[in-house]
């Protein structure tokens, strides 16, 4: 837990996550997507879950290469060898001390005016709000590694909403965890911890916890990228790789996440019913079994309703 007092006001900490070294070309992007924004307080700390000297050389490496005055940057390092996601966010938060506080992932950016349109929008508020959040473009990507460059094949908007709804969000997320800041002087310091006993879904889990207790502004405008890739690679790595090879492991360590989600909602209202047209059961069987499909899931949501029904009428899942 983070002491307020010792709070640094109008600075926003950004914490990044790593975990591969063969995805320190995306680190690279997503670095310079926070230092190139026009918001100038700002603290970047990159935890990288790693047992690997040369990844960990790479990213020093890194930060040499961008040091500006206006953003500092600090390295933590997880040495741990299982899928400790959540406690490296809270490793970063522990190690920050911004006023505002968000998160980015390594293979997704933000746009330059990310930081002052959510942190302008709750200073203009004569509110107190808590936090503020923005709209998302999903792209599909394609990284061609002779040119060393970065495609985008398609963008969409699959997450917009023409206003935040609570409701909404208890059925199904539509704020990625990049997408939004908070602001801890207004926020309990309990809210700000992810659940290490959740593999997946703990972005779900933390923020259902904040937005229940505290209401956010919303800004319609489009001010940070969720990136998916051609080859399903950011997908793959984590539920591959984090999860365990084998189909059994990766569907456990879905139900598991699902359950808490499910017993989540219902502590933080206990009046919550699913309204889901397939249950977050089958949705997670599907992602398991298929995870090349899961961009149809967030690019085409009504087709991917339609292909969870009929792989449930083939018995291709149960």
């Amino acid at each position: 837990m983070v002491d307020k007092t010792i709070l640094v006001k109008g600075l926003i900490s950004i914490i990044v996550r790593t975990c591969s070294e063969s995805r320190i070309f995306l680190l690279y992007q997503c670095i310079k997507s926070v230092i190139s924004n026009d918001y100038k307080s700002i603290e970047v700390i990159i935890v990288a879950q790693t047992q690997s000297a040369s990844f960990i050389k790479k990213i020093e490496q890194l930060i040499d290469l961008n040091k500006e005055d206006h953003v500092k940057l600090k390295l933590i390092i997880n040495f741990s060898n299982e899928d400790q996601r959540s406690k490296n966010l809270n490793l970063g938060i522990a190690a920050s001390k911004g006023q505002y506080l968000g998160f980015l992932d390594d293979d997704d950016i933000i746009y330059p005016f990310h930081f002052q349109t959510l942190i302008n929008s709750l200073k203009d508020n004569s509110t107190n709000y808590a936090w503020s959040y923005a709209d998302v473009a999903l792209t599909i990507c394609q990284y061609n590694k002779p040119s060393n460059n970065i495609e985008v094949l398609s963008s969409d908007y699959p997450f917009k909403k023409d206003r935040f709804s609570l409701d909404i969000l208890f059925q199904n997320n539509f704020i990625p965890i990049h997408s939004y800041i908070l602001d801890r002087l207004q926020i309990s310091s309990d809210l700000l911890y992810f659940d290490e006993n959740m593999k997946v879904t703990e972005d779900y889990a933390f923020l259902l916890n904040i937005a229940t207790s505290y209401s956010p502004i919303y800004v319609p405008k489009v001010t940070c990228e969720y990136r998916f890739w051609s080859d399903s690679s950011n997908t793959n790595y984590h539920v591959n790789i984090l999860l365990g090879s084998s189909y059994k492991s990766k569907l456990k360590t879905w139900n598991e996440s699902a359950t808490k989600i499910e017993l989540i909602k219902l502590k933080l209202n206990p009046s919550y019913k699913s309204t889901s047209l397939v249950d977050s059961q089958t949705r997670q069987d599907f992602i398991v079994r298929y995870p090349y499909l899961y961009t149809l899931k967030y690019k085409f949501p009504q087709l991917w309703e339609i292909a969870v029904k009929a792989a449930l009428r083939l018995n291709l899942i149960k």
